[in-house]
């Protein structure tokens, strides 16, 4: 199984470039492919594309991209591989404008990779129909990223992920230490996962 680090950059729908020493501390762990999510690609970053070829990552995907409001992106997801990158269709007829840009479905050093980006959905109906779209998501080796919910907790969003894991068959790596998220109040949870 190749090396994967996945970061979520809370770039927060906004243009923002990655720190050039918070990619190289990346880099340092020698990934085999390192997925971004969270991403904003508002125009083309030369500079990021220039840092993964030194790093030894040439090859990379985003997904689409689609801007809402002024100065507001959908969040994305970046695929960045030591091997050649094909990015495979995603699933047609997202549920709302933030759905698409949220996932990549991409072959790359062997495996079938799906970065996803859960965009926060906040009413019963929106629940029911993101997970049924992603539902539709032709099996892949690795789901990875950002899922806004915690299958350990109990809330709506939480109990939607894991009825979606568990009707889709997929098992949540369970990781170590206490959170994945703190927001600016403070309050950490664990949003980012790898479904395998």
């Amino acid at each position: 199984m190749p090396r994967l680090i996945t970061l979520n950059l809370n770039h927060r729908t906004r243009h923002a470039p990655v720190p050039a020493g918070l990619l190289d501390a990346l880099l340092d762990l020698v990934p085999d492919i390192l997925i971004l999510t969270e991403y904003v690609e508002a125009q083309l970053r030369p500079e990021l594309g220039r840092q993964l070829q030194d790093g030894g990552i040439p090859y990379r995907a985003v997904s689409q991209a689609r801007t809402y409001g002024r100065g507001r992106n959908c969040n994305q997801v970046l695929i960045a591989s030591r091997s050649p990158v094909d990015v495979l269709p995603s699933i047609p007829d997202p549920p709302g404008e933030f759905a698409g840009p949220g996932l990549l479905v991409v072959r790359t050093a062997g495996i079938a990779l799906a970065g996803v980006r859960v965009p926060m959905l906040k009413t019963a109906a929106e629940r029911t129909a993101y997970w049924t779209w992603l539902g539709k998501l032709e099996r892949a080796d690795v789901l990875i990223g950002d899922f806004n919910a915690d299958p350990d907790r109990n809330g709506a969003l939480d109990k939607a992920f894991r009825s979606f894991a568990e009707a889709a068959g997929w098992s949540t790596v369970r990781a170590t230490g206490p959170w994945s998220f703190r927001s600016p109040s403070g309050r950490s949870s664990r949003v980012d996962h790898v479904l395998t």
